[in-house]
Order: structure tokens, then sequence, then C-alpha cells
């Protein structure tokens, strides 16, 4: 079985990352509520 990063471009992989990242940042900063749990971006 392949990993998710094999079967995407560089681009969407980077991408990918920081949205998890942002995901993080707004959890760590408790502003889950502001958010409605619903963050998005658009691959390169």
């Amino acid at each position: 079985m392949s990993s998710l990063q094999q079967q995407v471009s560089a681009n969407e992989w980077t991408a990918r990352c920081q949205l998890a990242a942002l995901y993080r940042l707004i959890a760590y900063y408790r502003m889950t509520d502001l958010i409605d749990t619903h963050i998005s971006l658009r691959v390169p």
C-alpha cells in the first residue's frame, strides 16, 4: 500500500501540510468555535 504523499503532487502535499498546521494553530489558540470546524484551501 502506497502512502498518500506518493499519490499527490508536491504542491498538493505542501498545501495539505500547511492546512494541517493551520488546524493545529487554530486548536492551540482555542479558536475552533469561530470557524465552525471548517478551513479550506485551493491547491495550486
